[in-house]
Parts: C-alpha cells; sequence; structure tokens
C-alpha cells in the first residue's frame, strides 16, 4: 500500500476506476507515492491518517462542491490542491476552480501531471498561492 505520509505523496480523489488507473502510472513513472479514495469518507479518513503533498480531486465527481467545503475544514484544510475537469464540463465547474490552487483538464494530465503537480507546491510558497 502507498504511503500517503510522503511528503510527496499524491492524495486523489479519483471516483473512476480507469481514470485513477492512468493516475497512478504516472505518479509511479515519475516516483511520487499515489493514494486514491473513490468516496469522500476515505478521503477524509485518508487525509487524516496521512500529510500528503497535494489534493488532486475530480471537479465533475458528484457532490464535489460540499467536498471541497469540507476539505477547507478538516483534515486535508491547508494542503495544496490540483482540481481537473473536462473540455467539456469546464463552463459547469467554473464556480469551484476558485478553490483550487489550479484547475487543469483530464488531458493536462496525461500530458504533463509532473508539471502541474510541480507547479501547484510551488505556486504555494510564491505569490497568489491560495494557501
Amino acid at each position: 500500500m502507498p504511503d500517503d505520509r510522503s511528503p510527496e505523496a499524491v492524495l486523489a480523489f479519483i471516483p473512476d476506476l480507469f481514470f485513477s488507473t492512468k493516475v497512478e502510472a504516472i505518479c509511479a513513472a515519475i516516483g511520487r507515492p499515489f493514494v486514491v479514495a473513490r468516496t469522500e469518507a476515505d478521503l477524509m479518513a485518508k487525509a487524516a491518517a496521512g500529510r500528503p503533498a497535494i489534493l488532486l480531486v475530480d471537479l465533475t465527481a458528484p457532490a464535489v462542491e460540499g467536498l471541497l467545503a469540507r476539505l477547507e475544514k478538516g483534515p486535508a484544510a491547508g494542503l495544496p490542491l490540483l482540481g481537473y475537469t473536462t473540455h467539456a464540463d469546464w463552463k459547469r465547474t467554473k464556480p469551484l476552480h476558485d478553490r483550487c490552487d489550479r484547475v487543469i483538464t483530464k488531458d493536462d494530465i496525461a500530458t504533463d501531471l509532473p508539471g502541474e503537480l510541480d507547479r501547484v507546491v510551488r505556486g504555494r510558497s510564491g505569490p497568489g498561492g491560495r494557501g
């Protein structure tokens, strides 16, 4: 089981099993531990159990607005947050984008997840960071 206490770990809320497998493979290729949660309860438990470097959240998931609100107050409060959506859902998810440090598309994950993770973590220490 991946170690979500690693300072490099990615804790991801990805309900889609197929897509989470793709993200896991990318993380493995770049040497980042990857911990996935498919439900809100699982995400909160895994966030409380360790301190990952970053959260990756599917903004197209059902009830994600409430999840984001609880993340801001729960064990994951203060962690860098990389949200993702699809091109088709960009406008629909736009009201959630300000709650994230950065929002990308699924295509961006496939083409440059390592760079996106680094930008969010680095951006936290620079101007304009959410935290």
